[in-house]
């Protein structure tokens, strides 16, 4: 065993407060995720966010490649959730008229994969209604 290996599994096993000992398997047991304070504005917050999203999509990028399937799922949830803060952040907006109901009530009730394929349709006709 090499010296590195026998260090790194002597820290590992040691006894301190967890804030110290590192979880062996990898996990964020304490919450470290994304540090927002409630003294920041809320663009600080989104943009906190933000920036943690795109490490997160990083970190799935790298999963995708080694294919660890529990890894992009656990990822995706957390990049879903980091998502929905950053959503709950955003200040609410007035000026939405009834297509955006429409679509909110249409988006729920239909299959992601027929959300794809609604969502393709509609880019095919904007860019011909632009040509």
């Amino acid at each position: 065993m090499s010296k590195a290996i026998t260090l790194n599994s002597a820290w590992q096993s040691r006894s301190a407060s967890f804030s110290t000992h590192a979880s062996r398997k990898g996990v964020n047991l304490l919450g470290w995720d994304c540090e927002i304070d409630e003294s920041m504005t809320d663009e600080q917050k989104r943009e906190a966010l933000g920036a943690h999203r795109k490490y997160l999509e990083t970190v799935l990028a790298r999963f995708r490649v080694s294919g660890n399937r529990d890894g992009i799922r656990l990822i995706g949830q957390k990049i879903a959730q980091t998502n929905a803060q950053i959503n709950a952040i955003r200040p609410c907006r007035h000026d939405r008229d009834l297509s955006h109901y429409i679509v909110d009530i249409l988006k729920s009730r239909v299959t992601k994969s027929e959300w794809q394929r609604i969502g393709a349709e509609a880019r095919l006709l904007k860019d011909r209604e632009e040509a």
